[in-house]
């Protein structure tokens, strides 16, 4: 019994933290689809104005600075512009 229950703590239980192999970001196994879908830096997501695969922690920039495609805003949006 003691054998499964260690074996149980170290591989399978949903609460055992496991860390992140590509952030490296440490959280609940039970969270880990969580995680990977929707939390990870590393994820690559896709730019809603060019369609590419960026990876999450640089959307961002990617959007402000490198998109060829997203929408620039008016220099003059700080004093109402509305474009």
């Amino acid at each position: 019994m003691v054998q499964n229950l260690s074996h149980h703590m170290k591989l399978e239980c949903p609460k055992r933290l496991i860390r992140c192999v590509e952030c490296g970001d440490n959280f609940q196994a039970a969270e880990h689809d969580e995680h990977r879908n929707n939390h990870c830096p590393e994820r690559n997501i896709m730019c809603k104005y060019c369609g590419e695969s960026i990876k999450s922690k640089g959307m961002r920039k990617h959007e402000d600075v490198d998109c060829p495609f997203s929408l620039i805003k008016c220099q003059n949006k700080r004093q109402g512009c509305t474009w």
